[in-house]
């Protein structure tokens, strides 16, 4: 797809073509790529700042007494997880995201800056100013299993479908 311009100028390349893809197509995009139908609703999903706790339990009440089940809560290191905690204890049903954008890639410290456990084996360090950066596949770490499951506030299997 070579000299294609995005049309909206901001996409990648591939979008582009992904889209021209789409469009031409007499399918869904859901039956195109997923091989599934189209529904007919879907849940609508409100976006939530990094607020004071309160405030958004109490944003949360509103969007929830409007119908909304779906939040994308923006977070940070310093809060999130109580915050988190907080939600799912008032509104154990709602589906939520946590955003993080960059608060917790913003810079690049040990594990124990942010979390008194991490959930990789073993931990990033700092060592004189200097993080060892681990050797393996992937990103070079293994899952804590049991950590991984200690911190799960709540888990969901979706079945493929196979």
């Amino acid at each position: 797809m070579v000299g294609i311009n995005p049309p909206d100028g901001n996409s990648r390349p591939g979008e582009c073509g992904f889209r021209l893809v789409c469009q031409a197509s007499p399918q869904s995009i859901m039956d195109l790529v997923f091989h599934e139908e189209t529904s007919d609703k879907i849940y609508a999903g409100i976006v939530l700042g990094d607020l004071e706790s309160q405030s958004l339990l109490n944003q949360i009440e509103e969007y929830v007494n409007e119908g909304y089940v779906r939040f994308k809560i923006k977070i940070k290191p310093e809060d999130s997880y109580a915050k988190f905690k907080q939600i799912q204890a008032k509104y154990p049903d709602l589906m939520l995201l946590a955003d993080a954008n960059n608060s917790f890639t913003g810079d690049l410290s040990f594990s124990r800056r942010y979390f008194a456990k991490d959930v990789i084996q073993s931990e990033i360090t700092v060592q004189h100013g200097l993080i060892i950066v681990p050797k393996g596949p992937g990103l070079g770490v293994e899952i804590d299993e049991a950590a991984l499951k200690y911190l799960t506030i709540d888990r969901t299997i979706i079945d493929g479908g196979t």
